[in-house]
């Protein structure tokens, strides 16, 4: 049974029919040499597609820096709606957005495309970098899914694509806006969220005309990743505290 003391790893190769496997140096330094696990030691193990397994070290090879787990126990989780997609803005200092990916990874959502609008203007994007902090955000949270991260796209191809109904817009426009603590919940929503500089007035119309509604995040005006990862998590408390 899992235990918030057991390590929890990403390791997309896993599956269900697999008896045990073998991890290499990619591994061995931070499982063997930083945690200090040995053999008997038991980890929690899931692919981000749901699988879950229990490894179990049975050897560990020093020299070639590999340790081998037998596997067991696989359970395949359901996934935790809602299924929430999000636009998210390309911020000039790096490290607000990879603060903003962690959150959103730790907050369980489902699809992320970064928007590139007319105000977006220079950015910081290193996939490889973001990648490593969206495996370390599964392990850290305990997650059995790996959020579809896209490439970024222009805010008019994203309006072009297939979708959730429920679609929302977070922007700092004198229109009229729901609050989001009265959005009709769903299981499925997408919110998009302007970059610094908001979006322009052009791009909030085309939204509203693509069935987006204006959302108000309260009085305060935010910093673009503090907007989405409130946003975020309201909307996900709001969907847990309401029977669908």
């Amino acid at each position: 049974m899992f235990t918030q003391n057991l390590q929890h790893c990403f390791i997309e190769q896993i599956n269900s029919n697999d008896p045990f496997i073998v991890l290499d140096k990619t591994y061995y330094h931070h499982f063997i040499k930083v945690l200090r696990l040995k053999i008997g030691d038991q980890l929690s193990l899931t692919n981000g597609q749901g699988l879950q397994i229990y490894g179990k070290i049975f050897d560990i090879d020093f020299k070639q820096a590999i340790f081998k787990l037998s596997l067991h126990e696989p359970k395949q989780h359901g996934y935790s709606l809602p299924k929430i997609t999000v636009g998210i803005p390309l911020l000039k200092q790096g490290s607000r957005l990879e603060f903003m990916i962690e959150k959103l990874v730790e907050l369980g959502v489902f699809k992320v495309f970064p928007l590139i609008c007319e105000h977006t203007g220079f950015y910081k994007y290193n996939w490889q970098r973001l990648e490593n902090i969206v495996l370390s955000s599964i392990e850290q949270s305990i997650q059995f899914y790996k959020p579809v991260f896209h490439d970024p796209i222009l805010f008019n191809d994203f309006l072009k694509l297939n979708l959730p109904k429920n679609r929302f817009i977070a922007h700092c426009a004198e229109t009229p806006k729901q609050s989001i603590n009265t959005l009709e919940i769903a299981s499925e929503a997408v919110f998009i969220f302007g970059p610094e500089g908001d979006f322009s007035n052009q791009e909030i119309t085309q939204a509203l005309q693509n069935q987006f509604m204006s959302v108000s995040l309260g009085t305060n005006r935010l910093r673009s990743e503090t907007a989405v990862i409130a946003c975020v998590a309201a909307y996900k408390y709001r969907f847990n505290n309401n029977k669908l």
